[in-house]
């Protein structure tokens, strides 16, 4: 079962029941809503009068659900810190109010819960980068290990200074091939724990400057894939999936921090 839940205030639960091989059901307070689906959205109206839609918004790499409260969209319970607090005061405050009553301070629309969950997901983006980065330099340093022996054994029966047949248009010495080979397997690992590196430390930094953190990964991100795919066509394809998943992560992440960015001035 999938539950999405919605505190829009003390008095006010809304829940989305959604029971595998059952039809989709909405509570209020814990009480059945009447009423019927029409194109992925349900209305209805809370104890107090006040209009509510529920809508399913899918696209081909991530599902929504989305509520809105008099014209104002509602984060879920999964973004919404359940002890809301004035970030100038620390007074108590309510998801729909747009200034703290204690000290005035603008709170702005509670949007504002989505665009942090949004840079929280381009976050653990990154720290995925890290990790994929990892392990990729890994595997491709044991799976270029026989290959990279095999090209030293050839080499051992010359001298450095002997002169090779060029290579691609290029004259190398033997001593000057051997130090290529073995960089370029040691290269590859050397790398790619350098960008897990700095992924990691892009992580931590989101956490200060979430936009330029960010734009920073993604940019590495971009670069990489387009030297990949410049050196090995190939690599266009590999992973497409979760390429375009991270990609639509951390657009979302930018977009997140840019709208943080706006509220805080």
């Amino acid at each position: 079962m999938n539950n999405i839940e919605w505190r829009v205030d003390k008095d006010t639960h809304i829940a989305l029941r959604r029971r595998p091989f059952s039809k989709r059901k909405v509570e209020l307070n814990g009480q059945p809503v009447e009423g019927e689906w029409n194109s992925k959205r349900f209305n209805f109206a809370l104890a107090d009068g006040r209009s509510a839609e529920i809508y399913l918004r899918s696209d081909a790499l991530s599902r929504e659900t989305e509520l809105s409260v008099g014209g104002t969209l509602i984060p879920d319970s999964r973004f919404v810190p359940e002890d809301l607090r004035c970030p100038a005061c620390n007074d108590e405050i309510h998801l729909l109010d747009e200034y703290c009553a204690k000290c005035g301070h603008a709170l702005g629309t509670p949007a504002r819960f989505l665009n942090l969950g949004s840079v929280k997901g381009a976050t653990n983006a990154i720290r995925l980068l890290a990790v994929l980065f990892a392990i990729f330099g890994v595997i491709m340093f044991f799976v270029m290990r026989d290959t990279t022996q095999t090209a030293l054994t050839n080499l051992a029966q010359f001298d450095d200074e002997v002169v090779l047949e060029p290579i691609d248009g290029v004259t190398y010495t033997a001593g000057e091939l051997r130090k290529r080979v073995v960089w370029e397997h040691r290269g590859v690992l050397i790398v790619n724990l350098l960008l897990s590196a700095i992924m990691l430390v892009l992580a931590w930094w989101s956490r200060r400057k979430p936009l330029a953190a960010i734009l920073i990964a993604a940019a590495i991100f971009a670069a990489v894939q387009v030297i990949g795919a410049i050196i090995d066509p190939a690599t266009i394809v590999q992973g497409v999936l979760i390429k375009a998943i991270i990609i639509v992560v951390l657009v979302k992440g930018i977009k997140g921090a840019l709208s943080l960015r706006t509220a805080n001035g």
